[in-house]
């Protein structure tokens, strides 16, 4: 490859990652941001459905499994995990993780690979949980394809990614605002980190996508209201907090909850005629 190249998605996610993995090991255990909040509470969900739905004791794939928090969760519910993530430092932590807390190695395994290049074998896993995983992958419905020929007929798949619209945006106003007032000149365009991350999602679009892979749609909840445009920068931690717990408790009450940061999505594999 030249210089000149560009990087594939794939190259991209795993320099981001790999760079990050430390990050991504410490945010559960000491949490800086609020939104890290939110990333616990979506590991705290994943478990909660596979444990719903998926059988006791099933194989269950995790793909982008990362520094393995949520892979050591579900073991320790007694499921078999077989995570999958490109990121060899990220690998490491999770290995690391799991020798720390004594897990016995038949009890699980690690592989590195684009999960959707992996070699698993068809029909292999009772459940997939792929947290933060589709957002990032170039074609949505050969991914969500893949991970369904990987679930035996009747398995689960816990699935998440972004909102496209959050009340945190104000329903998406802000952006449009901003473009608005760069097209006039009156704004800077924002300087911010990289986002590798190619995809939103709303409850239509999750059933849409689904639906299309051979899915049903179980369910799909949003969760987390953090990172308020405008204002959230002059609010200290506290305040954050007290504002991403209030819209929290309204939503169990509102139907606000799809507006929130992140959502989260279960689908059974239709069983096949």
């Amino acid at each position: 490859m030249s210089n000149t190249e560009p990087k594939s998605q794939l190259q991209r996610i795993e320099e981001y990652f790999g760079a990050s993995a430390h990050e991504w090991r410490d945010l559960y255990a000491a949490p800086r941001r609020v939104n890290d909040l939110v990333l616990a509470n979506r590991r705290r969900l994943a478990v909660q459905k596979i444990r719903e739905h998926a059988a006791s004791r099933a194989r269950i794939l995790d793909a982008g499994c990362g520094a393995g928090l949520v892979a050591l969760d579900l073991v320790e519910h007694g499921f078999f995990v077989h995570g999958v993530d490109i990121a060899r430092s990220m690998l490491d932590l999770a290995e690391e993780r799991f020798r720390a807390a004594g897990v016995a190695e038949d009890g699980y395994a690690f592989t590195r690979a684009d999960v959707t290049r992996a070699g698993l074998s068809p029909a292999s896993f009772g459940g997939v949980v792929a947290l933060g995983f589709l957002e990032y992958q170039d074609d949505e419905l050969v991914a969500l394809g893949q991970l369904n020929e990987l679930l035996a007929p009747g398995g689960i798949l816990v699935v998440s990614g972004p909102t496209e619209r959050r009340l945190a945006n104000y329903l998406g106003l802000a952006g449009s605002v901003r473009e608005w007032l760069l097209r006039l000149g009156v704004a800077e365009a924002r300087v911010g980190p990289v986002r590798i991350g190619l995809h939103r999602y709303g409850v239509g679009r999750f059933r849409t996508l689904l639906e299309a892979t051979g899915f049903e749609l179980i369910e799909c909840r949003g969760h987390g209201f953090v990172e308020f445009e405008g204002i959230g920068r002059r609010l200290s931690y506290g305040g954050e907090l007290a504002l991403h717990q209030a819209f929290s408790s309204l939503a169990q009450v509102l139907p606000i909850h799809r507006f929130g940061n992140d959502m989260v999505a279960v689908a059974r594999k239709r069983h096949t005629l």
